[in-house]
């Protein structure tokens, strides 16, 4: 029998010692602590038990730290658990949650909606703006060959402009560059809609109502199974465009997804979803 197989039975019978029934009570707690003192498990042990941990692996879109983190805590404030990133190559990828095994489903599915939501906001978004990201692909590459124009008609580069000329001739791969960098500087902005969106989402969730001992398990469980180490965010220079983009979200956050985690351990939660 594997360890955390003797860990459930005991937890079973350390339940059933607390029938109303005194036979019954006494005998399950006999077997309890004889599987206890055979096995070498802790009451702290028994109570880790309760606690249990799942990775969950973000779309490569949207695999910001700002971003998981962001839709992370949304889970963590709602059904009180915690979470650290999860990093391949030193980039995040997703995230795995503590907490109490009994709301670790809920949490992941809840996860699991929110990221779907997330899709159908970032697909409008971008649907929405794409004849203002052609312009302003058009608008890049119109600036950047008006820029070459005047270099080679520079009195200074007269004696170099067959040279010249030919630096600047790949059209198809400058036009290539110059695409990508604008639909970069697109996706930063994409994401911030995103981040926008999740945090009013995360201003209309009530926070679950975590004990303290709870909170105390969930902590020794992480130190117990996991080397984490701690990590400093960087500050962010945001452009006006971005700004704007994050506002955009904020308001339409403020309808659609709507998560209630009920206060005091209750599981009465309630889901709602904007396409439903």
């Amino acid at each position: 029998m594997a360890n955390k197989d003797i860990l459930d039975k005991i937890q079973k019978l350390l339940a059933l010692s607390k029938s109303t029934n005194p036979s019954e009570a006494s005998i399950a707690l006999n077997r309890a602590q004889k599987l206890m003192a055979e096995h070498n498990i802790s009451s702290q042990d028994i109570s880790l038990n309760s606690i249990d941990s799942q990775k969950y692996e973000l779309k490569s879109y949207f695999r910001s730290k700002i971003l998981i983190g962001t839709l992370a805590s949304i889970i963590c404030k709602a059904f009180g658990v915690d979470y650290f990133f999860n990093y391949v190559n030193s980039k995040p990828r997703g995230v795995t949650f503590v907490g109490n095994k009994d709301r670790m489903e809920i949490a992941i599915y809840t996860v699991t909606i929110l990221q779907r939501q997330l899709e159908i906001e970032r697909a409008t978004y971008k649907k929405e703006h794409e004849p203002e990201l052609k312009k302003r692909i058009d608008k890049a590459i119109a600036e950047h060959n008006a820029t070459v124009k005047a270099l080679l008609n520079h009195p200074i580069f007269n004696s170099a402009h067959d040279i010249m000329f030919d630096i600047f001739s790949d059209e198809d791969e400058i036009e290539k560059r110059i695409t990508k960098k604008v639909k970069y500087a697109f996706n930063k902005e994409l994401n911030l809609f995103l981040e926008g969106w999740l945090c009013s989402v995360n201003k209309k969730v009530i926070e679950f109502a975590l004990s303290d001992n709870e909170a105390a398990l969930i902590s020794t469980y992480m130190k117990k199974n996991f080397n984490l180490t701690s990590t400093h965010s960087r500050k962010r220079n945001l452009s006006t465009a971005e700004i704007e983009a994050f506002k955009t979200g904020q308001i339409r956050g403020k309808d659609g997804f709507n998560l209630y985690s009920a206060v005091n351990g209750s599981e009465g939660n309630r889901l709602t979803f904007k396409d439903e």
